[in-house]
Order: structure tokens, then C-alpha cells, then sequence
């Protein structure tokens, strides 16, 4: 069974008495995990000296093996592991992509970093890699969140003919209306017309010429004229109404066909030209957004222009305010104000009434505008649930050279071993960096024992020599290690404490073996 480094006695002895007194296990062997992952990845070398890095899942131990057993008095935790950096590259995604919170959650940020993150040889010169934009597009790795999209229109020949049929009959009620409408205008025009004309068959001049001077009339003929085509207007419009009903059109069908396509048609383009009339304003309200907010922009300095000349005037004016009193004034104001380049509501509500009426009556619309959005602007729904990981595959593994990312007030890897050493003397130092030795969950980033070689030879005397390897499996490394050292007839005899060793000599023993931490009896 591992135990953590320099384990208390009470603790072992908890350990011990729950395996003895309730489970009633034979014989139990206690070790460190790291010492374990050594035996295994160097099981016939007589290792003596080494030192060996094993970072977990919460902590990081610097841990000097001095003549061929650990040196616990020297050993250095550092409380770091891959917890910290899943927690901040959790932090750090959800700061960049607000939009997927819920979505960026603890286990596939801990997939992320472990699949994708890498050790920097070179930290500030990866950093200035990365702000290159073409170094950036070819490094990326993009991960694409799961989301649903969105429904495609899969529209066959018969819906479109009903569609076109229904669109057809809307065009048909439209115009009615609009002949209605046009019909109860008119007659109310023409009503308003003969009251007029009326007050001239009463000898009422006076009322007759104030009226006629109303309506926009010069003469009684023009009243007339203007009476007889209102009536003929109404005839006509009476008799298109009326046709319908009749069931007797005045005109083949081919030609009535005709005539519904180009008033379909007409109203299509009407509502197309009020559509890009809408869409070229709000362009144009945001080119002016743009060029206001750049400095140097010739629209933000007449800006600037304007309102120097206004701080001068008032100067010049003294303390008394006039601004407003000339009619002028509202147009300084006009080319100064930044109100007017917000995109309205009723323009937006205005959008999408006319939208609407073309999907209902355009069959090219959703060919030539999409689902409504403007034409300049394109939206893919599977690049909008897609995460970057950029200089966060570098930046998050780094914590374990550099605490202080995360705000953390201690030590990195580095200096951690770089003090351990400097407690031993230089011949001891020398035996010591030649069997560097990395193992543990947190140390399976790609490119580390490059770092560490590099870390060592700025720490180390000039020209002189180390060595640093890695564990084979540094995640179950321990387990094969303790397994194989649990098997061997040599050694288990010497590892193992049994029942009546337990009994015998107190809950807390422990039998020292070479991946075991040291027994220290405690004091009575």
C-alpha cells in the first residue's frame, strides 16, 4: 500500500489496525509511490543517489535518494499538482468563452489540458510565437462543443407548388384589401367633393370659394373634373371587386396569370428595395461607428474639430450659455452626437416584418438572404461552439516551473530542487543530478524532461554533467513497481509486516524496505 511521504506514525497506525482488526489481512507492506516507480523503471541498476520529481494530482515532493535510501530530512513539497492547473485551465476558458459556461465543465477542461498541453522549452519565446497571427493559425487546436443545429428546409416540388398557390391567394386577399381601402378613400373624397359643389348650387359663395381654397381648387371646373374622375375611379374599382364574385372574368386565364406574376412581382421588389434600403443604412451607421472610434479617422478629428471651435466660442462668449438659442446650433450638434449611430428597434421590428413577408411570397428568399440576416453578414453555427486552445497549451502547464500564474506564493520545480541541492555538498550534488528522475500523473505533458534539462544546465556549474528520465508509464508506474518488488521471493520477506510482527512490536511499525519511508518511533 503507498502512503505519502513522511507519513505520520498515527496515521500508519489507523491504517494498520483497520487492515489487521477488521479485514484481517495476512502481512501489509507500506511505500512511497514515487520509490516504487523508480524500482520499476531501474530495477537491476544500484541506484545510490538520485533525485526525483513526482508530481500528482495535488502535490509536487522534490525527494534526494542518498546512498540508496530517501533522505526525508531534505525533502521539499510543493502544494501544486494537476487539481491547480485543471482549475485554471477551467478559469481560463470560461473568462475567454462566457457564452459556453456551462459547457466548459472540470473533467473536459482536465481532457483538454492533458490531451493538448505541452511543456515550453523556451517560455517567453513561445509567448512571442504565439502573438504571431500565422504561428497562431497553424498551432491552434480547435475543439468543436457539441450543440444542435440548426433545422435545414427540405421543401419538395408539391409543398413549393402549394406554397407558390398560398402565396398567390395572400396576394389576391392583399389586394382586395387594398382596393377596399382604396374604395372607402375615395368615396369619402368624393362625399366631401359633392358637399362642396352643393354649397355653390345654395348661392353660398363665401363657403363655397373658402372650401374651394381648401381642397387646393382654383375654379368650380376643376371641382368638377376632379368629381367626375374620383367617380369613374370608384366604377372601375366596383367592378374589379366585383368580378370575382360574378364568376365572369373579363380576361383568359393565361392573362389573369399574367397579371397576378407581375403584381406578385411588383410587391417583391418593393419589399426587396425597402429591405436594402434598411440594410445599407445600418452598414452605414456602422462604417461611421468604426471610423469615429479609430483616432486618426478623418470623421473623429472633425469631431474633435467641432468641439474645440465650441470650447473656444464659449471662452470667447465669457460664462453665460447660449448654445441652443440659434437654429445652427442643431446641426453642431447633429455632427458631434454619436446618438444617432445606434441601430433602432423600430428598424429591427421594421426588418423583420418585411422578412417575414418574404418568406412568404419570395421563393428566392431564402436562397439570396439566408434566415434574414444581411447579406454581409455570415454566421456558422459550428464555429461559434468551437473552443481555441492557443497559448493556454503552453500557458498552463508552466505553472509547475512558475506558482506565481496562479497567484500562488511559492517556489517552482526549479528553484525547489535547486535549494535541495544546495543542502548536500558538491560531490553529493554531482551523484545526485545524474539520475534525475520524473514520474507522476502531472509530468506527462510532452517536451518536460526537455525542460528540465535545460532548468538544470542554468542552475548547474558550467560544464558539468546530469541526466534526467522519465518513467515509462509515470501514471501506473508505482503499482507495476510495487507489484514487482511484492513478487519477488528476496525481497517481500523484508517489506512485508506481518500479523504477529503487528501484534508483537505496536500498531505503528514500520518495516523499512527501499521504496519505504523511514520508521521513527514516536516518542513516549
Amino acid at each position: 500500500m503507498t502512503e505519502t511521504v513522511c507519513n505520520p506514525n498515527y496515521c500508519r497506525q489507523n491504517m494498520s489496525e483497520l487492515l489487521f482488526e477488521c479485514y484481517h489481512v495476512p502481512k501489509v507492506a507500506y511505500g512511497v509511490d514515487a520509490l516504487f516507480s523508480l524500482h520499476h523503471n531501474k530495477p537491476k541498476a544500484a541506484l545510490d543517489h538520485a533525485m526525483l520529481v513526482c508530481s500528482g494530482f495535488h502535490t509536487t515532493h522534490i525527494l534526494p535518494l542518498v546512498a540508496g535510501r530517501l533522505d526525508a530530512a531534505n525533502c521539499k513539497r510543493m502544494n501544486l499538482g494537476g487539481w491547480q492547473a485543471t482549475g485554471y485551465m477551467h478559469r481560463l476558458f470560461q473568462l475567454k468563452y462566457p457564452a459556453h459556461f456551462a459547457a466548459i465543465t472540470l473533467t473536459r477542461s482536465e481532457e483538454l489540458l492533458y490531451d493538448h498541453g505541452y511543456i515550453a522549452v523556451d517560455y517567453m519565446e513561445e509567448l512571442h510565437r504565439w502573438s504571431d497571427l500565422s504561428y497562431y493559425h497553424r498551432n491552434v487546436h480547435k475543439i468543436q462543443l457539441p450543440f444542435t443545429p440548426l433545422p435545414t428546409s427540405s421543401v419538395s416540388a408539391e409543398d413549393k407548388e402549394k406554397r407558390k398557390q398560398q402565396a398567390g391567394r395572400r396576394l389576391q386577399e392583399i389586394n382586395a384589401k387594398r382596393r377596399e381601402q382604396k374604395l372607402a378613400a375615395e368615396q369619402e373624397k368624393l362625399q366631401q367633393l359633392l358637399s362642396i359643389q352643393e354649397l355653390m348650387e345654395d348661392d353660398d359663395d363665401d363657403s363655397f370659394l373658402r372650401a374651394l381654397e381648401e381642397c387646393g381648387f382654383s375654379s368650380a371646373n376643376e371641382l368638377q373634373v376632379a368629381i367626375n374622375k374620383l367617380s369613374l375611379s370608384i366604377q372601375r374599382t366596383k367592378e374589379k371587386m366585383l368580378q370575382p364574385d360574378e364568376g365572369q372574368p373579363s380576361r383568359a386565364t393565361p392573362e389573369l396569370d399574367k397579371q397576378q406574376r407581375a403584381e406578385r412581382e411588383a410587391i417583391v421588389g418593393n419589399l426587396r428595395r425597402q429591405r436594402q434600403e434598411i440594410v445599407e443604412t445600418r452598414q452605414q451607421r456602422r462604417q461611421r461607428r468604426q471610423e469615429v472610434a479609430k483616432r486618426k479617422s478623418h470623421a473623429a478629428q472633425e469631431r474633435m474639430k467641432i468641439l474645440t471651435q465650441l470650447a473656444q466660442s464659449e471662452r470667447r462668449r465669457g460664462k453665460e450659455d447660449t448654445f441652443g438659442m440659434n437654429e445652427e446650433d442643431w446641426n453642431v450638434y447633429k455632427a458631434i452626437s454619436k446618438e444617432g449611430d445606434s441601430d433602432s428597434e423600430q428598424e429591427q421590428e421594421r426588418l423583420n416584418q418585411i422578412d417575414q413577408l418574404l418568406r412568404e411570397h419570395d421563393p428566392d428568399f431564402e436562397k439570396d438572404f439566408g434566415n434574414g440576416q444581411d447579406m454581409d453578414v455570415t454566421f456558422d453555427i459550428a464555429e461559434y461552439y468551437q473552443l481555441h486552445l492557443g497559448v493556454e497549451r503552453c500557458r498552463v502547464p508552466e505553472l509547475l516551473f512558475q506558482p506565481s500564474l496562479l497567484g500562488m506564493d511559492q517556489a517552482g520545480v526549479t528553484e525547489t530542487m535547486d535549494y535541495v541541492l544546495n543542502k548536500y555538498p558538491a560531490d553529493v550534488q554531482d551523484k545526485l543530478v545524474q539520475n534525475v528522475f520524473l514520474t507522476g500523473g502531472n509530468t506527462l505533458y510532452p517536451n518536460l524532461q526537455s525542460r528540465m534539462e535545460k532548468e538544470l544546465q542554468a542552475i548547474r556549474p558550467f560544464q558539468s554533467a546530469f541526466q534526467v528520465f522519465t518513467a515509462k508509464n509515470p501514471v501506473l508506474d508505482p503499482w507495476y513497481g510495487a507489484k514487482s518488488m511484492s513478487t519477488d521471493p528476496s525481497r517481500s520477506a523484508q517489506m512485508f509486516l506481518t500479523r504477529a510482527e503487528y501484534l508483537e512490536k505496536g500498531t505503528e511499525y514500520l518495516k523499512e524496505h527501499q521504496a519505504s519511508n523511514l520508521y521513527i518511533p514516536t516518542p513516549k
